[in-house]
This record gives structure tokens, sequence and C-alpha cells, in this order.
């Protein structure tokens, strides 16, 4: 039952947030001379609202990602004569550029390659393009998903904000040890009860509900002092 109700929420969203952009920008853009939607729009809705604790999906992937790769897409459209050698470049830079810039986002990658096939009249580089459709629909579609992943508390977004969640109490078990000893050794967990409680609660929980400091832990790591 929970799977599905997740299904439904995620499919939900991502209505929501397309739909957003859509009237935002059919009433407040000249739809005349700027697209009301980047395409790649659509994939970056899945990740926000179907793995919106996911390192893919927060915002400085998404808003450095897309804007990098829009740059790129723009100058590589700009500087290559040859399509094909335009849209390869643009794809394989931004790849190069959201590495840089830790923002890596596969949607941006498709916004490079968007502006390259689709050669919206972009010659010359065109900082209007950045602004209306890529910056505005980044802004419109962050917007809506805090607000609407915010209405459920384990989906909160961006994962800042889900921090909170803590460990789910049980009385029956004693509190998690650890214990430490020569300076070669990390710390470790010693309790395996514990270990393995903390595995089935995993294991029945959404993966992105579980706060991301919180490690697997199997009986492999339980490891015992040395006497």
């Amino acid at each position: 039952m929970k799977q599905h109700r997740e299904k439904v929420i995620s499919g939900l969203g991502g209505f929501i947030g397309i739909l957003s952009i859509l009237l935002f920008t059919s009433v407040f853009v000249d739809v005349g001379q700027s697209p009301m939607i980047v395409a790649s729009m659509g994939a970056s809705a899945v990740l926000l609202f179907a793995v919106p604790h996911g390192p893919l999906s927060q915002p400085w992937s998404i808003s450095c990602g897309h804007l990098v790769s829009a740059v790129i897409g723009m100058l590589c459209l700009s500087v290559f004569s040859n399509s094909y050698i335009a849209a390869a470049s643009a794809v394989g830079l931004s790849i190069v550029a959201m590495y840089s810039f830790r923002c890596i986002h596969p949607p941006g990658g498709a916004t490079a390659l968007t502006i390259v096939l689709s050669q919206t009249g972009l010659h010359s580089f065109d900082y209007q393009y950045l602004l209306t459709p890529v910056l505005s629909n980044i802004l419109i579609l962050l917007g809506m998903a805090i607000i609407f992943n915010y209405a459920f508390p384990w989906r909160r977004y961006p994962l800042i904000l889900n921090r909170s969640q803590s460990l789910p109490s049980n009385p029956a078990l004693k509190p998690l040890a650890t214990k430490s000893w020569d300076n070669n050794y990390y710390k470790i967990h010693d309790n395996v009860q514990h270990a393995r409680f903390v595995n089935d609660w995993r294991k029945n929980t959404p993966f992105y509900a579980v706060p991301s400091h919180l490690t697997e832990i199997d009986d492999s790591q339980v490891i015992k002092e040395p006497t």
C-alpha cells in the first residue's frame, strides 16, 4: 500500500511541477520570443518528485547543472558549424563542467543537447535564453518541489529539511555503544542487536526517507576489541 501511495504522490508532484512552469510562463513570458519550457525539465521533475533526497536532486545540482550546461550548449552552437560535433561537444563538455562544479545532474546534458539540436536562433551567446526559459523553469520547479514535498514529512525537500529525522527508538535495546582503541582502528559499533534493528528499520523505510548520514550496519562491521 505504501509503495502505491508513493507512486501516486510522485506522479502528482511531477504533474503539478510541470503544469506550474507552463502556467507561469504563459502568463508572464512572451512565448513568441522564447520557448515556454526546456524539455529536460521533465527529467528533472522525475528526480525532484520521485527521488527528492537523492544527491542528483538537490538544488545546487539542479540549478547549476542546468545553467552551466545551457551556457556550454550555446557556446558550442556558436563555435562549431558542424551540428554533430556541436551536439557531442555540448554533452561531453557539460559532463566535465558538472563534475568540476560538483553539480552532476543528468538532465543538464539534455539541456545542452536540446539547445544545439533545436537551433533556436542562438547563433551567438544569448543571456535572455539563460533567464527564460532556463532559469525561470528551474526556479519554478524548485519552488514547487519545496512546497509540495513539505506536505509529507518523510519527503521534505531539500535534504537539509529532513536532517532532523533520527533513528526510531527501541526501548528493548540498550543504547548503541562504540569502542575505540589503537589509532589504527576506527570507532566501531559493538552492539549486534542494535545493528540488526537499524537494518530492519531501513528495509521497511522508503530509501529516500532514510537520512543520508545513517549508513547500513551489518554483522561484518561489528568487530570485537582484541584481547
